[in-house]
């Protein structure tokens, strides 16, 4: 049968695609290697705060026998057919029956890249670096004591993106991780299933038309052809604990401000969801065109749903205009968009706490000295945490607004803040090595006399160590390497000669870093990273 749509995936963003196209009047197949519709909500467990699985699962259905929504359960794609820039069909196989369908327009919402993979098209995978991708998971619904329905899980760092060997390998592996976990979660409730899917954060992604970074998003980049909003944490989980491979943005808000009880809004374009080379091929889903350094961000429940039904608006355009992905009027996209309410603006406006206290407002700079004359200590448990307006999240929100500064202030904004700032670490105190590394987030030089003191003479006044702090003496080691100090080889030739564990002696290995092992691990490849960007060469790796 030749389809209008066909959306290969049925998980968060491809169930929302799927529905929305059928809404729309667009005579849509659903594509599933499950038995149900949702993805990760359903399939997966991952329900917090929403309606149990199983109640979702059956609304789904129902709304699709009310649309008209054709649906492939235990199906997956084996091939696609194409013909010049355009996919003709996809052959599709289950229960040992293989069969083609043809379509005028393609979605791909199986969150790794699988149509482009099958076509040959080239992909993306993980941080620059080396490919490494983020931590997955594997959960299970459990019904605790109270009788609130939650999911647990446990990050790991398996990649999800290897041939079907090691794919299987590492399925096993998250099934038995898990089993080790069961004594201990049994004394609170009851399992209820455990996941029929894996929770991967990151696999490939696609090469997209506009490939957005996280850079963009913190600058608030004005797109034009804005598809829908967002607000949330970064919540990348890094595979190795080496956050010093990531960008040095990922590195300034994890390591630098430790922000993880923090969010950020941000707006995402159309061109993220339009496959570069193929002109009736659009990819919502977490393999859409964003960086891998905000792919921790833009991969949640709400936000996919929102790609999902932009790319169900997008097809309706493209059949209506007898257009290409790429040439869809936004003129004529937008008003479908408003219609589903992808363009609904985040609940937050501006980086703020995710849960609890909120700021509201920008610091000024006398809150900011405030906040920074005392030692840093760590901001939040964890993003679903609820914080509060205590020393932690001050400073970490002090640091933001130092880097935010820097990032889109205006020259003179930046020269009155960066000149208090160096005037406050000349009086030295508590707050010296703070106020350096204020001022390194400024990409200000007055901070290295400061910085190359802490690296030299680590665990002093300005390198205050404690259970709830990440020292100044690692984060100063990120600033020397960016600004091409010379002056510390030796020092960073040290701290790799005996990996790092002189460097790190005195830091509380506890809450910020669960070993001593991680924690020199996280110092090395700091120093390993400095050393490549000045000298400008891979330095050896440990």
């Amino acid at each position: 049968m030749d389809w209008d749509v066909i959306v290969v995936g049925l998980g968060t963003a491809g169930t929302s695609a799927a529905l929305a196209a059928a809404k729309l009047g667009l005579r849509t197949l659903g594509v599933e290697r499950t038995n149900m519709m949702g993805g990760q909500y359903t399939a997966g467990g991952i329900c917090f705060g929403q309606r149990p699985p199983v109640v979702a699962m059956h609304e789904f259905e129902r709304e699709a026998e009310k649309l008209g929504l054709a649906r492939a359960y235990e199906t997956v794609p084996l091939a696609v057919g194409k013909s010049g820039g355009r996919f003709v069909s996809v052959t599709l196989v289950s229960g040992g029956r293989v069969r083609e369908e043809s379509a005028k327009v393609f979605v791909d919402a199986t969150g790794s890249a699988t149509l482009a993979r099958l076509a040959g098209m080239p992909t993306r995978k993980g941080r620059p670096r080396d490919g490494a991708t983020a931590r997955c998971a594997r959960s299970e619904l459990w019904k605790k004591g109270t009788g609130e329905i939650i999911p647990y899980y446990k990050n790991y760092a398996v990649d999800l993106c290897g041939d079907s060997e090691s794919y299987s390998k590492a399925m096993e592996f998250l099934a038995g991780t898990r089993v080790e976990e069961f004594r201990r979660l049994k004394k609170i409730g009851r399992m209820l299933r455990p996941a029929v899917l894996a929770g991967g954060r990151e696999e490939l992604r696609y090469v997209t038309e506009r490939i957005v970074t996280f850079r963009d998003l913190l600058n608030e980049t004005p797109w034009p052809d804005v598809i829908f909003h967002g607000f949330g944490p970064e919540d990348y989980v890094s595979p190795d604990g080496r956050l010093a491979y990531e960008s040095d943005d990922i590195q300034n808000w994890k390591v630098i401000c430790y922000l993880p009880a923090f969010g950020y809004p941000y707006a995402i374009p159309y061109g993220t969801i339009v496959a570069k080379g193929v002109d009736n091929l659009l990819v919502p889903s977490k393999h859409l065109g964003v960086s891998h350094d905000c792919g921790g961000t833009v991969r949640m429940q709400a936000e996919m749903r929102s790609s999902g039904a932009a790319a169900a608006c997008a097809a309706k355009v493209m059949l209506s205009k007898g257009c290409a992905a790429r040439d869809v009027p936004y003129a004529d996209l937008k008003p479908l968009l408003d219609r589903e309410r992808t363009l609904s603006h985040p609940r937050q406006t501006a980086v703020d706490t995710v849960n609890g206290y909120s700021f509201g407002r920008r610091f000024t700079a006398d809150e900011i000295v405030a906040a920074l004359s005392v030692p840093t200590v760590r901001s939040g448990e964890w993003w679903n945490s609820k914080a509060q307006d205590g020393p932690g999240e001050r400073a970490s929100y002090a640091y933001w607004n130092c880097w935010k500064t820097a990032l889109s202030g205006t020259a003179e904004d930046r020269k009155s803040l960066a000149d208090r700032l160096a005037a406050e670490m000349a009086k030295g105190g508590a707050g010296e090595g703070n106020f350096a590394v204020a001022l390194g987030l400024m990409d200000d030089r007055r901070c290295l006399p400061a910085l190359r003191a802490i690296v030299r003479h680590p665990g002093g006044a300005a390198d205050p160590t404690g259970p709830r702090i990440y020292p100044n003496r690692m984060k100063a080691l990120a600033f020397l390497g960016r600004m091409r100090d010379a002056t510390v080889v030796p020092e960073l030739r040290a701290i790799l000669s005996d990996g790092a564990r002189a460097f790190t002696s005195g830091v509380v290995t506890t809450d910020v870093f669960a070993s001593g092992e991680l924690c020199r691990a996280a110092a090395a490849a700091l120093a390993e990273v400095a050393l490549e960007r000045i000298e400008g060469k891979r330095a050896a790796a440990l």
